[in-house]
């Protein structure tokens, strides 16, 4: 299911105050949006911030792959937080709470 970034940093902005985990180690982030990024905050408190460039193009590697394991990803620092909301996103288009996709 193709989807843009803009469809990732809309639905990142409705959705930034819910708890999030990474999809493979379950380990808990956060993060905040502004209008060209997302800032994540791991675990560690240091935020990092990806900007709409970097989010486009993860986009579009998903679609190409769509994949929800990080490996497939190797260039990609933020995957580990990106691919959580990419997940609830798709499932929230059908249906599916982001509580029940922990």
């Amino acid at each position: 299911m193709d989807f843009t970034v803009d469809d990732l940093l809309a639905f990142a902005a409705e959705n930034q105050h819910q708890d999030w985990w990474t999809l493979r180690d379950h380990v808990p982030f956060s993060f905040t949006t502004e209008k060209n990024a997302i800032i994540y905050v791991p675990f560690s408190g240091k935020q990092r911030k990806v900007l709409r460039a970097e989010l486009k193009s993860f986009c579009d590697e998903y679609n190409a792959l769509e994949s929800f394991k990080p490996g497939q990803y190797k260039t990609r620092w933020h995957k580990s937080y990106t691919l959580p909301l990419i997940q609830a996103m798709l499932r929230d288009r059908e249906g599916v709470s982001h509580e029940a996709t922990r």
